[in-house]
């Protein structure tokens, strides 16, 4: 399981789209998980930044079954975006 930081929303992404609030030394609270297609926190997803935003957008294209969803991640093919 590949994790990634988040610094903008104070979160550790896992590959498998689970995250984890991290805590003040940098490492994920591993007794604290949501999936990020569970996050119904505006607040969290206004302030999550342009590249965090781009870090998560290959778990969503291959997680999310609503349709805007993956139109959406699919026109963002064009800025070389991967799984």
């Amino acid at each position: 399981m590949t994790l990634t930081k988040l610094e903008s929303v104070g979160t550790v992404l896992a590959s498998d789209g689970m995250t984890y609030p991290m805590l003040q030394d940098g490492t994920p609270d591993m007794d604290s998980p949501y999936h990020v297609l569970d996050i119904e926190n505006w607040d969290w997803w206004n302030n999550l930044s342009t590249a965090d935003l781009y870090l998560i957008l290959p778990i969503l294209r291959r997680q999310s079954t609503h349709p805007d969803i993956r139109y959406r991640v699919m026109q963002d093919k064009s800025l070389g975006i991967r799984d």
